[in-house]
């Protein structure tokens, strides 16, 4: 379980109750602060009970559900136990706990104070105009202290019971309170949840995202409950209710493009480092502003500029513009284009409260009254709140910026603030009401508050894919639904694509999936990424038993036997591949140098005249020049393999091995000087493959009359 204090909770895994005593007993005891919870004697004497009963031969059918229902109380005190610890060691934890101390938790009070405020603001519009703007901003302050104190509440709260559960997710959906406090609530649940795991309140999560009729809400829940599905308990109960979500066809579609935008959400600091190297500084070429103690001020039009270079400012705006289309279509593409920016914008002190980092964006935010006021009369906040590009978190940094500058930007650009283009490419109304849309832009505010929150360290990150599988949800037994079968095949083919081979096999595994061509081809795929040829024929065998011409299956077949140096195997697989498609040059050149390395002069002669017709149809083809050089030398034939070398090592960046071949052409010719130095080339190129490159061309130079002494005493030489 990923939780502080995993020893605690190791019981749940060894389903030992008399474990669980002793480690919670130890647990206080190490820990002054703490006291033994009353419950415990309670679990204990109930045990002792169970096992007296046992003892005495007597049978009882409900024994073992006694046993597991006596698990969970045990774990139910584990976690509030840690709890306890966490809010009297913790700094962010005492803080919460003392913000929310003072506040009403029971079910009555709550759902009173949230569906008070939703009549308070609807009478509003009975005030005076002269009255209205004091009493709406006092309502206002009042509403966010208590809905952070809610929140703050909801973290520190001890583990639910399933009225908790049946409570909170009723009042979510509930239409008599606000949809921005229900979207809060659920991000305050998500939070705890993320911290330790409790039954109830993925229940909860998982209700609201079932019944929500607000997309926003809906969309919150589904990233809740997804992000944290790592149960300790195993008893059953997170599986039943994650296969009645998986029930609806939706449901299924949403989880898997969920998991496919948290791997986006991972690429962000590549996708920032791409932007900051190759897209900002072509921006920054077309930038006419510079920035003085005095303001922003618009630079002046060099006169000359257009004389000695004409066209140079048309060139320069169309590079602006493409820089900002690669800029939209990444972010069309899922990359959080804005992170990078934004990221060095989260110092201001609206971020020191815990709950403005979950709060979606409205103009009426009390910590946003100086920017309403210094803005009036603009519609800069009114447009970032109806149509800028970015997440709710970007959103709020961005107002917060804008206050104290905007007097001292050019009027030309104050200007352009009060219209949409200000934000950048225009986004389609409908689009960012679409679940997807949505769903990314929350990722990303969670995805912010994990990495830039000044007490991150206080959660576990779901986000990080090396931590319990969180971030994988995909790769969860509690999921294995055969209607969900499609979906998970889509989503190995979407890692493959991003060579994430190894769990591409670790999220098959966990599916009790029934053998299918698809299945079987995703196996063999995840084992050649990973190197592991024999796995991988036989997963290819069981697909060429079903359907012996299919194609692909043939070709990565043919790959496995060339890597495992079943030659003989492979050429038979590469002729079938050539006699079903005689004019695909990969087969032709696949069969060709398989032939060069099967040890008969026929099959190598053969394979040399065909890779010499494919030099001819296909000139400067570098892997069939790279074949005929290699072909040539196994026929000791260096003269002629010296000129396909020359030609290699005279084109763009020549790959590792080209450097390696070309040294054996020359050492062969007795130029041990220049194989030296081409083999120099070859270890700054080939890294850790230095060593064991040499021993792969060992008998061809042995072959050729170069002893192994000298090939050592090379070694030692280009090692010193």
């Amino acid at each position: 379980m990923a939780q502080d204090n995993n020893e605690l909770y190791k019981f749940i895994n060894h389903k030992s109750i008399h474990e669980g005593l002793a480690d919670l007993k130890q647990f206080v005891a190490n820990h002054p602060v703490l006291h033994l919870d009353e419950r415990l004697k309670d679990v204990e004497s109930d045990f002792r009970l169970m096992a007296d009963f046992m003892l005495k031969g007597y049978k009882d059918e409900r024994r073992t559900q006694l046993y597991r229902e006596l698990l969970h109380r045990l774990y139910v005190i584990a976690y509030d136990t840690e709890l306890d610890l966490k809010t009297k060691t913790d700094p962010l934890y005492i803080a919460a706990r003392a913000r929310s101390q003072r506040l009403d938790f029971s079910h009555d009070a709550v759902q009173t104070q949230l569906e008070t405020f939703v009549q308070d603001v609807a009478m509003l519009s009975l005030e005076s105009a002269g009255s209205r703007a004091d009493k709406e901003h006092y309502l206002y302050l009042q509403h966010h202290q208590y809905m952070s104190s809610l929140f703050d509440a909801i973290l520190v709260s001890t583990h639910w019971k399933e009225n908790d559960a049946e409570f909170f997710g009723s009042l979510i959906v509930s239409p008599t309170i606000d949809a921005l406090d229900a979207q809060l609530i659920v991000s305050a649940i998500t939070l705890s949840l993320t911290a330790r795991y409790d039954i109830n309140r993925l229940r909860t999560l998982v209700a609201v995202y079932r019944q929500s009729k607000d997309e926003f809400v809906r969309q919150r829940a589904l990233v809740g409950f997804a992000l944290n599905m790592h149960s300790p308990e195993g008893d059953g109960s997170q599986k039943e209710i994650l296969q009645e979500v998986l029930k609806d066809e939706t449901a299924r579609r949403e989880l898997l493009e969920l998991q496919m935008q948290i791997f986006y959400c991972n690429d962000t600091d590549s996708d920032n480092a791409k932007i900051s190297k190759e897209i900002i500084p072509n921006l920054m070429k077309g930038n006419n502003f510079t920035i003085t103690k005095f303001g922003i001020l618009e630079k002046e039009d060099d006169p000359m500029e257009d004389i000695l270079n004409p066209g140079a400012a048309d060139k320069a705006m169309e590079e602006m513009e493409q820089s900002m289309r690669k800029i939209y279509d990444m972010q069309k593409a899922g990359s959080d284009v804005y992170f990078g920016g934004f990221s060095h914008m989260k110092r201001f002190a609206f971020f020191y409260t815990l709950s403005n980092w979950f709060v979606p964006f409205y103009i009426e935010h009390p910590e946003l009254s100086k920017v309403r006021q210094e803005l009036k009369g603009n519609k800069f906040l009114d447009l970032l709140f109806s149509g800028g590009p970015f997440c709710d978190s970007d959103k709020y940094s961005f107002a917060l910026a804008m206050s104290g500058v905007m007097e001292r930007l050019p009027a030309n650009v104050r200007e352009m603030m009060n219209s949409a283009e200000a934000f950048g490419p225009v986004m389609n109304p409908e689009e960012m009401m679409k679940p997807a849309y949505i769903r990314r832009m929350y990722l990303q505010d969670l995805y912010r508050f994990f990495r830039l929150f000044q007490q991150k360290n206080a959660f576990p990150n779901p986000f990080d894919m090396e931590y319990d599988n969180r971030a994988l949800f995909l790769q969860n037994a509690d999921l294995d639904y055969p209607p969900f079968y499609p979906c998970i095949l889509e989503f190995c083919q979407f890692l493959l694509k991003r060579k994430e081979g190894a769990r591409v096999e670790a999220v098959l595994n966990v599916y009790n999936m029934p053998a299918s061509t698809e299945r079987d081809m995703l196996y063999a795929c995840s084992f050649m990424t990973q190197e592991y040829y024999v796995p991988a024929v036989n997963a290819l065998k069981q697909v060429l038993n079903a359907s012996p011409e299919n194609e692909k299956a043939l070709k990565l077949y043919g790959q496995c036997c060339f890597h495992l140096e079943d030659y003989e195997e492979a050429l038979q697989t590469y002729d079938k591949l050539v006699s079903i498609n005689p004019d695909s040059f990969s087969y032709r050149l696949g069969a060709a140098i398989t032939r060069i390395n099967i040890a008969e002069e026929d099959a190598l002669q053969q394979g040399v005249d065909e890779l010499y017709k494919l030099d001819y149809e296909h000139p400067d083809n570098r892997n069939v020049i790279r074949a005929l050089g290699w072909g040539l030398l196994e026929q000791q034939r260096p003269e002629q393999a010296e000129k396909m070398y020359a030609k290699l090592l005279e084109a763009n960046r020549p790959q590792p091995q080209d450097y390696l071949h070309a040294a054996c052409c020359k050492w062969m010719l007795n130029q041990v000087d220049k194989a030296a130095s081409l083999l120099g080339k070859f270890k700054e190129t080939a890294a850790n493959d230095f060593l064991r490159g040499l021993q792969g061309v060992k008998n061809l130079l042995v072959r050729n009359g170069i002893s192994e002494t000298d090939i050592t005493i090379m070694v030692d030489l280009l090692q010193a």
